[in-house]
């Protein structure tokens, strides 16, 4: 079977809806999508990663609060943007904080914070476009572990450089394998 392949876009309205498209195909996320249970980690969908133009937002999936300086805050991330709400929700539907910051952090959390939450995340670019997504994110600990256990794509706040688009290293927490 031959793969499928498309030719590049060459104009720039073309080229933005592949760009855009490319993202939805990573980080997409549905209204009928529901989470799976959580016993440590399993996640739903990646971190929230979305951009329009020069604009962009992001925010981790995972935070340990375990006041050892690393990743123990939820930071959301935007560039070029002009207005961002942030909220972070528990499961039940409860808002755990919420912020209409353009440098939104949550910082008062501890051990009684663990669990899964739900982020919805939504700015206005410079040029007026409307940057929107949801994800979840996970409140970890590693108790008497050694790593933490998440299958799929851990993303923490560490891995973030907030001037550019995406990850820029690893992270210095530990996950199992």
């Amino acid at each position: 079977m031959k793969p499928l392949l498309y030719p590049a876009p060459t104009n720039m309205r073309d080229q933005l809806l592949f760009y855009l498209a490319s993202i939805a195909v990573l980080v997409s996320c549905r209204k009928d999508d529901t989470p799976p249970p959580s016993g440590g980690g399993t996640p739903w969908m990646s971190h929230i990663a979305v951009a329009a133009d020069s604009a962009f937002i992001m925010a981790p999936n995972v935070v340990t609060p375990n006041n050892d300086g690393i990743n123990d805050v939820f930071k959301a991330y935007g560039r070029n943007v002009t207005a961002m709400s942030t909220m972070v929700m528990s499961l039940n539907g409860a808002t755990a904080f919420s912020s209409s910051s353009l440098y939104p952090v949550w910082a008062d959390l501890d051990s009684t914070d663990l669990g899964r939450y739900r982020v919805i995340i939504t700015a206005t670019s410079t040029s007026g476009v409307v940057l929107s997504a949801t994800s979840y994110l996970d409140v970890m600990d590693y108790g008497p572990s050694a790593c933490l256990p998440f299958d799929g794509l851990p993303v923490t706040g560490d891995q973030f450089d907030p001037r550019l688009f995406g990850i820029s290293y690893t992270t210095q927490e530990v996950f199992c394998e």
